[in-house]
């Protein structure tokens, strides 16, 4: 019985394998990797002409505003795009309410959150940036990339997720194009001017998103009213702040290298993080691909799909990540030669950060698995928890040791958070397993 039940497991496996990689799953991955690639080789040139027009202390104190807002951005939609892609996967039916609601939603709180940006950005970065580039970065991370995020709920939804790269490769298109707008005038301008240049591409970006949600996916009419009901903004509000910290776990390390470290330390620390995380590109477009699916088979009757399907999601997480690690390496003497000589540093920042790949990599698939087992508030929490630590391990770690100072807290937090993770997906799995069960068998999740 023991090696019939072992051969039934294997091919078990492999059919869950060749669903993967051959259906739906795969080619979405597939397609998703390849514009992911086409934009971050665009995010490339982009970085590449920026960092070499601006130099090391104007980006990276560029670097750390953006950053600021994106982590706001993560507040736009207050989770209703997560809320859209659960509803429509599970009834196509509703996505017309659903796409106006979070339209609606996301201007609103948009409004509220650009006043506070405004105001909370110079004194948390204490670096100096004229207001009225304050205001175009606000605007650029807080109103119009959003646009991009509704347009990409909206796609992920109904499972498309080419298209839904595609929208964030032409908004880093329109950037690239601010970019070499500022490069070739024959006198600088500054970051001041390169502001303004920024948001008008950002806005291109956004327009050219929501355009692209109308025309292709069709959303139908949807009766007039307010924006959603009483308790789907709270539900969406419990799906919004793992979004917000996850956003936090991205681009509060940058803020906190530009306070502690200063805005030079902080560019070369962004250069490397963008390279790895373009390195976790296959990973970070594997999680999207796969949260409808997950979404769908929480189910007791899908229990042994589901732990298959994540058992092979997370092995080939975990070798992604590590031959990440070794490409940082490598990318070490490649980078310094092609941004020039005042960002010599990357080749030793790289090094010390070639253990985050792994660490990113199966952190980001970890959250996404709780997500979808009804592990949102639990999700929500435990990254909180981590980007406090990262504040502490900051002040302690990076003033005064440079980049090694900001490798230690980033590697220190991610490990902390992916301990954590896993220690929630296994609590919820082993407690939704009815007793006189096999481990294989879950109790549905409950997802509200």
């Amino acid at each position: 019985m023991r090696p019939r039940s072992m051969m039934a497991n294997r091919q078990g496996q492999r059919v869950a394998w060749r669903k993967v990689t051959s259906g739906r799953t795969g080619r979405n991955t597939l397609f998703g990797s390849a514009w992911q690639v086409l934009r971050l080789a665009i995010q490339l040139a982009t970085v590449t002409i920026l960092a070499r027009t601006l130099g090391p202390y104007a980006y990276g104190t560029f670097a750390g505003y953006t950053g600021l807002g994106i982590v706001l951005a993560g507040l736009t939609s207050l989770g209703t795009g997560t809320l859209l892609i659960r509803n429509v996967a599970r009834d196509a039916s509703s996505f017309g309410r659903h796409w106006y609601a979070m339209l609606k939603l996301s201007l609103v709180v948009t409004i509220m959150l650009l006043v506070a940006y405004v105001v909370i950005a110079p004194r948390a970065l204490n670096a100096p940036l004229p207001t009225s580039g304050i205001i175009c970065l606000g605007l650029a991370e807080l109103l119009f990339y959003p646009l991009v995020y509704c347009a990409s709920f909206a796609f992920q939804a109904f499972e498309r997720i080419g298209w839904a790269t595609a929208i964030a490769t032409s908004t880093a298109g329109f950037r690239l194009l601010g970019a070499l707008a500022f490069a070739v005038q024959p006198s600088h301008w500054g970051i001041q001017a390169y502001c303004f240049i920024y948001l008008f591409a950002s806005a291109m970006g956004g327009v050219f998103a929501i355009c692209a949600a109308a025309v292709v996916l069709k959303p139908p009419a949807a009766r007039r009213g307010w924006i959603f009901h009483r308790h789907e903004i709270k539900t969406g509000l419990v799906y919004c702040m793992p979004v917000f910290t996850a956003n936090g776990m991205v681009e509060l390390d940058k803020i906190l290298a530009v306070r502690f470290s200063g805005p030079a330390n902080s560019a070369v620390y962004t250069i490397a993080y963008r390279a790895m995380s373009a390195l976790a590109t296959p990973v970070s477009i594997l999680a999207i691909a796969v949260q409808p699916k997950l979404f769908r088979v929480t189910g007791r009757e899908h229990a042994a799909q589901r732990r298959r399907l994540v058992a092979l999601i997370l092995a080939s997480t975990v070798a992604l990540g590590i031959l990440g690690g070794f490409a940082m390496v490598l990318g070490g003497y490649a980078l310094p030669w092609l941004l020039g000589p005042a960002f010599a540093e990357l080749k030793s920042a790289m090094a010390l950060l070639s253990p985050l790949p792994v660490l990113y990599c199966l952190r980001m698939i970890m959250g996404t698995i709780l997500t979808t087992e009804g592990g949102q508030r639990a999700r929500a929490l435990l990254e909180g928890i981590a980007l406090l630590v990262m504040v502490l391990l900051a002040s302690l770690a990076m003033p005064g040791h440079g980049l090694g100072g900001i490798a230690v807290t980033i590697i220190g937090t991610e490990f902390l958070l992916l301990c954590g993770l896993s220690v929630a997906v296994a609590a919820r799995w082993k407690h939704s397993r009815p007793s006189g069960l096999p481990a294989s068998y879950t109790e549905d999740t409950g997802q509200p």
